[in-house]
């Protein structure tokens, strides 16, 4: 099992179980339907692996809403568009984003995000990043942080 499987499912099992992901996805809807085609593919490719079929056994069990994702039988892999997110410390993020496949380690994929330029996006993301480096310095010294 690659490792991009194993993170898929247990962002997809969170994600069905854990009302905070919500919150976290502003498109709600869209998130859940893309998460649920996206782990059929994945289940699709590897039929006889428990790491992909237990986590829709255990979505389907615990979320109305999943069991309908799932029940739509959809297959597909979203590869590029806009993710609109929601972080407490940024705000609203609205990114657009890629994925690609690496083709010198088949299976493994990267996703590149971006803000557009100028954007109140860009900007919350520089506030991270300023806040992120800030902490680790913190942490570096010993000094605790809490989020």
């Amino acid at each position: 099992m690659i490792p991009f499987c194993r993170r898929w499912c247990s962002r997809c099992t969170a994600s069905g179980c854990d009302p905070g992901a919500r919150t976290f996805y502003t498109d709600w809807d869209k998130a859940a339907h893309e998460m649920a085609a996206a782990l059929r593919v994945e289940a699709g490719r590897n039929p006889h692996d428990r790491v992909l079929s237990d986590p829709s056994g255990l979505l389907s069990t615990r979320s109305e809403e999943f069991r309908v994702q799932w029940a739509r039988h959809e297959v597909w892999f979203h590869r590029s568009g806009i993710k609109r997110l929601h972080r407490p410390l940024a705000g609203g993020l609205t990114l657009a984003y890629e994925v690609l496949d690496l083709s010198a380690d088949p299976g493994l994929t990267l996703a590149i995000y971006a803000a557009e330029a100028g954007s109140a996006s860009e900007k919350a993301l520089l506030e991270l990043d300023r806040w992120s480096t800030t902490r680790a310095k913190l942490t570096s010294i010993g000094v605790e942080t809490q989020v």
